[in-house]
């Protein structure tokens, strides 16, 4: 069960947005040792924080409005991503 999550999370992981902002960090910052520890840490605090608040709100949460709170937010980051590439300098830099 574990090989089986684990290569569920890594196939589509390929191509997301935290894999493309990984390689963009890389060309910026032109230490791929550095970025992968931290994007490494990162996946791993992002993950830590899924499995305890899952174990804790799971019983109580009903999934329609779990997956209700994941469309606003992803509505949310999609806007921002729209309007930063529209306007990229309306932003301030990372």
């Amino acid at each position: 069960m574990t090989v089986t999550a684990f290569l569920l999370i890594f196939l589509l992981e390929l191509g997301d947005t935290t894999m493309i902002l990984t390689m963009n960090f890389v060309f910026s910052i032109n230490d791929p040792l550095l970025v992968g520890l931290a994007a490494a840490l990162g996946l791993m605090f992002v993950a830590a924080t899924a499995c305890l608040i899952g174990s804790r709100v799971g019983d109580r949460v009903e999934p329609a409005q779990l997956n209700r709170l994941v469309v606003v937010i992803l509505t949310l980051v999609g806007i921002v991503t729209i309007l930063y590439a529209l306007a990229p300098g309306a932003f301030p830099p990372l």
